[in-house]
């Protein structure tokens, strides 16, 4: 029994394998949906010149310069942008006084950004404290207290 399958499997390994030709059409066609599926692999597109870190910070837009002259805002314009943020109250952060505006703390010496159909107003906040807060903006101020709120 051992002598008739070693024999058998020593023909099974000596016989020349049949194999089926392909047609040369055959062979390109096949060749070319090989290139198709695997072209951006074998030559993928040149990488961007300048690509975006997206482990970095959004930059923040510059506050408008004190060099350009500033245009003259009104007392009634002053409040219509302030009445459009929302003043959510006071923290002291480390020990720094801040006021919550938009759900965004922000001390004194900050920018506020308001954007409006014209485009982004700047506000600074002047002064806070646990009773009242001042935002400027050109030069004029808008005081509020915190406890009417």
């Amino acid at each position: 029994m051992k002598r008739t399958l070693t024999f058998l499997l020593l023909a099974l390994a000596t016989h020349p394998v049949v194999r089926a030709e392909l047609s040369p059409q055959a062979i390109k066609r096949s060749h070319n949906h090989i290139d198709q599926l695997l072209g951006l692999r074998r030559n993928p597109p040149p990488p961007p010149d300048n690509p975006a870190n997206p482990f970095a910070l959004p930059e923040v837009p510059k506050p408008v310069t004190t060099d350009t002259a500033p245009v003259p805002v009104e007392t009634d314009n002053l409040k219509q942008i302030v009445s459009a943020l929302r003043i959510n109250g006071f923290v002291e952060l480390s020990d720094v006084p801040h006021l919550v505006i938009n759900g965004l703390p922000y001390k004194e010496g900050d920018l506020i950004a308001v954007k409006q159909p014209g485009g982004t107003t700047y506000l600074r906040l002047k002064k806070v404290s646990v009773k009242l807060y001042i935002l400027e903006l050109n030069g004029k101020e808008y005081q509020s207290s915190l406890s009417g709120r």
